[in-house]
């Protein structure tokens, strides 16, 4: 297969942390089939409205993405003070355009899983596992390629184009508390 018809991204899934619906009961996408969670990995989740699924970096060159001060803080080296810190593919200076992510299977399986949980709760929030080194279900080891079974791994290099910062494990910052709680009830 050449770069041409390579696709960007492959189709990723992840296994749900069932400490995060508390005594919800929770359905799995299922090819669209919206069954009940049994464990499986799948591409999204649905509880009580929420609806959780794997979202894809919107511009072509950029993998990675941390923050590792408070979103509202300027950072002065990056473009119109973003604090984002962003790791690009091989070989790419910029974040590159748009690559129609909204017809990815993940992308689409995150938009069926808002009208799903909306139908039935009146309303969606969606939650989102972004390509962040401080992503849970990354850290857990609990996202991984459909086709390949190999997880998602936190990049060991990963550096900022704008200004060169590397990500520091050390240094995260935004994991929320019921995550850091479900993390928790998960490793038990």
């Amino acid at each position: 297969m050449n770069d041409n018809t390579k696709p960007l991204w492959p189709v990723l899934e992840f296994r749900f942390i069932p400490t995060l619906a508390g005594r919800h009961p929770v359905l799995r996408y299922d090819a669209a089939s919206w069954t009940p969670d049994d464990g499986s990995y799948d591409l999204a989740f649905i509880w009580k409205q929420h609806a959780m699924a794997i979202t894809l970096p919107a511009r072509r060159n950029i993998l990675w993405s941390w923050v590792d001060t408070h979103w509202e803080t300027a950072e002065r080296r990056h473009t119109d003070g973003n604090p984002r810190h962003y790791a690009l593919r091989d070989g790419a200076t910029g974040w590159g355009g748009s690559w129609g992510r909204w017809q990815h299977p993940n992308e689409r399986a995150a938009m069926e899983a808002e009208v799903k949980a909306k139908a039935l709760w009146g309303e969606a929030y969606r939650i989102s596992i972004d390509f962040q080194p401080s992503a849970p279900h990354i850290r857990l080891g609990l996202v991984r390629e459909r086709d390949s079974e190999q997880p998602v791994t936190i990049p060991e290099n990963a550096v900022c184009f704008m200004c060169g910062d590397r990500f520091n494990p050390g240094k995260q910052y935004g994991i929320g508390s019921p995550f850091r709680t479900a993390i928790a009830d998960f490793h038990a």
